[in-house]
């Protein structure tokens, strides 16, 4: 029963955590709709996903009105406005600590499932919390690396193409 508290929280905790303040474009009904003109706002060194060609992850430079510079100042690659359909906030640490909960929550419960038997010489349920503890850990190790590639929980379009 602990340990099922204790994942509840665990999880609860890094919910909580994805809700924490990062730094987010105004509204698209505020402007009239996502515009190349939010991107050209964002300040130098802000992860982006940009997608359509290429479809990869980088790290902002500075946009002008045809294209968006990504790298580092040593190097750095240009991409044509023409090829992006959409440009998306990075959020790889939220998207890590998220796909950690999810995976160990998933495995208390399930070992928590497991654990649960009558027929134990040592009692009834005798070693539930311990093999609940070790599906959670299991689980968190699956699920870490999971949410950290996908980086499921990306933010709102700053831009779509028209």
């Amino acid at each position: 029963m602990q340990t099922l508290c204790l994942a509840s929280l665990l999880v609860s905790a890094i919910g909580s955590m994805s809700q924490a303040q990062t730094w987010q474009p105004s509204s698209p009904t505020a402007s009239g709709a996502t515009s190349w003109s939010r991107l050209q706002a964002l300040p130098p060194g802000t992860a982006l996903h940009l997608n359509g060609h290429p479809h990869t992850t980088c790290s902002f430079l500075r946009a002008d009105t045809d294209s968006i510079t990504c790298g580092r100042e040593s190097h750095e690659r240009t991409y044509p406005r023409a090829g992006i359909r959409s440009v998306k906030l990075a959020h790889r640490t939220r998207s890590t600590l998220t796909g950690l909960g999810i995976g160990a929550g998933t495995g208390a419960i399930l070992g928590f499932a497991v654990g649960t038997r009558k027929d134990s010489f040592f009692g009834d349920n005798a070693f539930r919390g311990g093999i609940a503890g070790v599906f959670a850990a299991i689980g968190g190790v699956a699920g870490t690396p999971v949410g950290y590639l996908t980086d499921f929980t990306a933010g709102s379009a700053i831009y779509r193409a028209p």
